[in-house]
């Protein structure tokens, strides 16, 4: 387990962990970019607390997590069930809820498997009315399929790190890229939960598009036997039901 501290004055100056009522020195195990290292071995357990100078960290959101082996994890908010294949060592995490913020351990720390995290939101004093437009969300923005009851959500996650539940009731981006009568293509998007689907219709009537997903652009297919004239209707839906309306004259 690592320990990094800033502004060390003293680089003889051991960090102490206060382990079962003992206090037990640290000394420096390297200095990195102006900051001094200390390792703790995780094998003798956690500390209670680490201190040096004036600096105390309590480690009492801390929690052991055993690596080759199926691991349950249980706290007043949180069941999480780690795979025996799911960590690649035994591994110090940090655990906590903030309401609508989690945090699970560190984004530095790899996963082999996905985990899944079962949090008690009621316990923390949250209710959610219409669950279909909140999710959970990973700290890069990605969306995670979510599973609701009454008092608890659901996830899996192949990334630790924090999380967020959050409410999405905006609609997705549709901007014209181009349009004329042998071709019209969009630029779609969603800042949170992602596209599901689109429809397009010419005159009322169904026509097929193409999507490229990593651009976010779709277009009429190219196969379209005639002209694209008259009234152009795009809808596009995002993950959480929301929808965007695009019309135009051609």
């Amino acid at each position: 387990m690592l320990f990094k501290v800033q502004g060390l004055r003293k680089l003889d100056q051991p960090l102490t962990a206060y382990f079962n009522g003992i206090q037990q020195p640290i000394p420096l195990a390297y200095m990195e970019k102006k900051q001094a290292v200390f390792l703790w071995d995780i094998n003798q357990g956690l500390p209670d607390a680490v201190r040096v100078g004036e600096a105390n960290l309590r480690l009492d959101k801390y929690r052991l997590i055993p690596s080759n082996t199926v691991y349950g994890y249980r706290d007043t908010f949180f069941n999480i069930l780690f795979a025996n294949d799911a960590l690649f060592d035994t591994t110090a995490m940090k655990i906590q809820a903030n309401r609508y913020n989690l945090q699970i351990g560190e984004a530095t720390t790899p996963l082999a498997r996905s985990i899944e995290v079962i949090y008690h939101y009621k316990k923390a004093g949250l209710s959610f009315q219409d669950r279909d437009r909140w999710a959970v969300y990973y700290q890069s923005g990605r969306h995670l399929p979510t599973t609701w009851t009454d008092s608890t959500v659901t996830f899996q996650t192949r990334y630790l790190g924090n999380f967020k539940i959050r409410k999405d009731v905006t609609p997705p981006r549709i901007v014209l890229r181009s349009k004329s009568t042998k071709r019209c293509s969009f630029s779609i998007a969603d800042g949170l939960a992602g596209i599901r689907r689109f429809k397009a219709t010419l005159n009322g009537r169904f026509i097929l598009m193409q999507h490229e997903s990593k651009a976010n652009l779709i277009w009429t297919d190219p196969a379209y036997p005639q002209p694209l004239k008259g009234t152009f209707v795009l809808r596009v839906w995002d993950k959480m039901g929301n929808m965007a309306f695009y019309e135009t004259q051609l």
